[in-house]
C-alpha cells in the first residue's frame, strides 16, 4: 500500500519547515505528500445557496493556489504531491482521507503561545489527537530535516501499546542504524518488576529488525526527569500511546511543551 504524508498547513510561520520535513521523510520511504488546508469561509447573512457555494469555491481555489505557492521550490521533483483546500471541518476531511487506499501519517507543526492555556485551547494538534484515529506527528517549528536514529517509546503497564499502529509506524522508518528504546517512568515506591518484563518483551519483539533496548527511569518527578531519557536532539523521535499515563499526566505540562518539544527540538509521535 502506498505511503502518504498528510501535512496540515495553516500558512503560519511553521508551514515552510513542516513541508521540508515531511518531504525529507517521504523521500526516505518513497512516500507521497498531501498538503491539506482547512479554509475559513465567511458567509454573509441571508446568502442564498448558489452564492454561498460560489463563495466557498472561490475561497478554496485561492487557498489551493496559496498552497502551491508556498510549496513552490520546496518540494523536490521526485516527490509526488497533491493539494487539498476544504471548508469542511478538519476532522471530517481527515476521516474521508483515511478511507482512501493509503498508509497515512498526519504531520502538524507546533506553535508557541505565551501561555500554556492558549496551547490547550487553540492548538489544532490537541484537537486532532483527540478526534482522529490515526498516527499523528507533531513537529517543532525549528525542524526541517528528518532524522530517526533514536526512537524512544513510552510504555505503561496500564495502557497497552497499540502494536498494530506501532508496526505501521515502523513501515515508515528504515532500520539502518535505528535504535529503539522502550522506557517507563516510575516513582520510587512503585513495584517495577512487571513493567520490566513488559519492556523486555517489547524490546525482544523488535530485536530482529532494529537495535532495541529498554530502560526504567525511577524518579520523584517524572515530568522533569524525562530529559534523562531524551537528550533533546533533532535526530530523536518520542513515541507515546494516546490515553496512557505518560501522555495524560506528563506530556502536556508546561515544562515538557517548552523544554522538550519546543526547545529540545524533539518530534512527538502519538499512536491512536
Amino acid at each position: 500500500m502506498r505511503k502518504r504524508f498528510i501535512l496540515l498547513i495553516d500558512f503560519s510561520e511553521t508551514s515552510k519547515n513542516l513541508i521540508e520535513y515531511g518531504c525529507d521523510w517521504a523521500s526516505h520511504v518513497y512516500g507521497e505528500v498531501l498538503l491539506l488546508h482547512q479554509t475559513p469561509v465567511q458567509i454573509p447573512a441571508f446568502t442564498d445557496d448558489k452564492e454561498r457555494n460560489a463563495l466557498i469555491k472561490k475561497a478554496n481555489q485561492e487557498a489551493e493556489e496559496q498552497l502551491r505557492e508556498i510549496a513552490n521550490g520546496i518540494i523536490p521533483p521526485m516527490i509526488e504531491v497533491s493539494y487539498l483546500a476544504s471548508e469542511k471541518d478538519l476532522q471530517h476531511t481527515l476521516s474521508e482521507l483515511m478511507e482512501q487506499s493509503f498508509e497515512n501519517l498526519i504531520l502538524a507543526g507546533l506553535k508557541k503561545y505565551g501561555f500554556i492555556k492558549k496551547f490547550f485551547l487553540r492548538n489544532t494538534i490537541i484537537h486532532t489527537i483527540e478526534n482522529t484515529d490515526n498516527i499523528l506527528v507533531a513537529i517543532p517549528n525549528t525542524l526541517s530535516d528528518y532524522s530517526h536514529k533514536n526512537i524512544y517509546v513510552g510504555i505503561s503497564d496500564k495502557y497497552q501499546l497499540n502494536l498494530f499502529e506501532f508496526n505501521r509506524l515502523l513501515n515508515f522508518i528504515d532500520n539502518k542504524e535505528t535504535r529503539i528504546v522502550f522506557f517507563n517512568l516510575s516513582r520510587p515506591e512503585e513495584d517495577t518488576s512487571e513493567v520490566e518484563k513488559l519492556l523486555k518483551e517489547h524490546a525482544d519483539m523488535f530485536a530482529s529488525k532494529f537495535r532495541t533496548f529498554y530502560e526504567i527511569y525511577v524518579t520523584d518527578s517524572p515530568s522533569r526527569n524525562i530529559q534523562n531519557v531524551i537528550s533533546g536532539k533533532s535526530n530523536e523521535l518520542l513515541v507515546v500511546q494516546k490515553g496512557e499515563r505518560l501522555l495524560t499526566d506528563y506530556l502536556f505540562r508546561k515544562f515538557l511543551i517548552n523544554d522538550l518539544v519546543y526547545d529540545a527540538e524533539t518530534p512527538l509521535i502519538v499512536l491512536p
